[in-house]
């Protein structure tokens, strides 16, 4: 992957978890990191602790499951921190349920958080990936996404669309430089 030392990074998901765990490692790294999640308060405590460490660090409070929103996020990143060099789309949401169990606004949810969130956060970023001639694209799945098992119906689903949103992506992207 080669050095990350001044590079942009954007991570979605970045208030707990795998998300603030890879914010605190790419800054660490030397990456500048873009958070983005929907808790302000847990975001600007991330934040605060990688400025604290030298890093560097901003975060934009957003619901990721809501398209205008993340095209608006999108937008402004790019106005305001620039074209990103690394995406990781980590934001995730769901429960283990069976299809009868799942209330249809929480099917929709689940479905927004994670496949919906990556493929309009990515429409935005990557026309601009393209025009620089680089960048990293990160889709961070579950093993649920290669196998499924019962009792996880609406997150199963959710995961196998992320999963064949990354491999369209790679194929899409097969002959540039932008790694999926």
């Amino acid at each position: 992957m080669g050095s990350i030392a001044g590079q942009l990074a954007v991570v979605t998901g970045a208030s707990r978890g795998i998300g603030a765990a890879t914010a605190r490692s790419l800054a660490r790294a030397g990456a500048k990191v873009v958070l983005l999640a929907r808790t302000a308060a847990d975001l600007e405590r991330i934040v605060e602790e990688i400025q604290a460490n030298g890093g560097a660090a901003v975060y934009y409070a957003v619901d990721l499951s809501q398209s205008e929103d993340t095209t608006a996020v999108a937008q402004r990143i790019l106005q305001e921190q620039g074209i990103p060099d690394i995406l990781i789309n980590n934001a995730g949401a769901g429960r283990w349920l069976v299809v009868h169990e799942t209330p249809p606004k929480e099917a929709e949810f689940m479905m927004a958080l994670p496949y919906f969130a990556a493929f309009w956060l990515t429409g935005v970023l990557l026309p601009e990936m393209l025009k620089r001639g680089t960048g990293r694209i990160i889709n961070v799945n579950s093993p649920v996404s290669h196998f499924a098992w019962g009792g996880a119906t609406g997150y199963a689903s959710a995961r196998w669309a992320l999963r064949g949103f990354t491999e369209a992506l790679q194929t899409d992207l097969s002959r540039t430089n932008i790694s999926v």
